[in-house]
């Protein structure tokens, strides 16, 4: 119950970011400081996945995954899995 409470408390306030959108990239959403951005886009290296990409402040990682499945997220789908990624990386650089 104590670690529910603790991620409600880290949980992020995403909006789009309609200005970074197009030009290869489906999605973007940020916090309202825009230190965390997290982008949609098509992977350079291979045509059938995706990467979301994410910075949080001067850290920057990104998730892959197979195009067939984050090509059809919804917008809210997209920023759950910024959410969810990110405070996944940030507990694992705690450790």
């Amino acid at each position: 119950m104590a670690q529910t409470k603790q991620k409600k408390a880290m949980m992020i306030q995403l909006h789009r970011l309609k200005d970074f959108e197009g030009d290869g990239v489906k999605f973007a959403v940020a916090n309202k400081d825009e230190s965390v951005v997290g982008t949609l886009i098509q992977s350079r290296d291979f045509p059938d996945e995706m990467e979301i990409r994410i910075t949080d402040g001067n850290d920057r990682f990104s998730v892959r995954g197979d195009k067939s499945i984050l090509n059809n997220l919804t917008r809210e789908q997209f920023a759950d899995k910024v959410e969810r990624n990110l405070l996944t990386h940030r507990e694992l650089k705690r450790k």
